[in-house]
């Protein structure tokens, strides 16, 4: 695993941890009237590890992964059939058993990249 690698992993793992929050903030307000959903954007993600991926030269990747900017996103339609507000709870805890399965596995493949690079410089391997 490469420097150009761990890049998205870190994106991933800041992606991650914003997303729970939201995810904790819509279902901790679930019954608050006129709450409306939240969500964040993942396209300027998307859109930040695919232009790193572009090349000068076909033997040439490119390391412009800057740390992506995220926007959260009001949801101001939709109805969750409480009456209340747009949060499904289905849905909130769906998208959370999905973000935390996203994030364990970026933070595994990022740790497991360290230990084996501390194994490198220690000489173990």
């Amino acid at each position: 695993m490469s420097f150009l690698t761990n890049k998205p992993l870190e994106n991933l793992i800041q992606f991650s941890t914003i997303k729970n929050k939201v995810i904790s903030e819509n279902i901790s307000n679930i019954s608050t009237k006129d709450y409306s959903r939240k969500d964040v954007s993942f396209q300027n993600i998307l859109a930040s590890n695919m232009s790193a991926m572009k090349s000068t030269n076909e033997k040439h990747v490119g390391n412009n992964l800057d740390s992506p900017e995220f926007q959260i996103i009001t949801e101001k339609n939709g109805d969750s059939g409480s009456g209340v507000t747009n949060v499904n709870i289905d849905k909130e805890m769906a998208d959370l058993a999905e973000n935390s399965i996203r994030y364990k596995f970026a933070t595994r493949k990022l740790g497991l990249y360290y230990k084996n690079l501390q194994e490198v410089i220690k000489g173990d391997k």
